[in-house]
């Protein structure tokens, strides 16, 4: 296997593993009898939906700030034409 295949393995789970491993440990803490099912239940869907949501509220604050950041330096100003620009030009 190379070594970007390797890399990119390992970055993938090393990122997903937090957000895994909390639902599954409130999951685990229910079935050894240290947790409430209640409780289990809210930190599950709380971790499965919100860290799409987080994710995305970062991507979209990275592409805004790069947007003014990098907007002063396009030859077309700030202004996106969506018909003009094309990668296969």
């Amino acid at each position: 296997m190379s070594e970007s295949a390797t890399g990119s393995i390992l970055a993938a789970v090393g990122t997903a593993l937090p957000e895994t491993m909390i639902p599954v440990l409130a999951i685990v803490s229910v079935l050894l009898g240290r947790g409430d099912q209640a409780a289990a239940d809210a930190i599950g869907v709380g971790a499965i939906l919100g860290a799409p949501f987080v994710l995305a509220t970062i991507a979209m604050t990275l592409v805004g700030a790069s947007v003014f950041y990098f907007g002063s330096r396009r030859d077309a100003g700030p202004i996106f034409e969506a018909d003009v620009t094309s990668r296969f030009s």
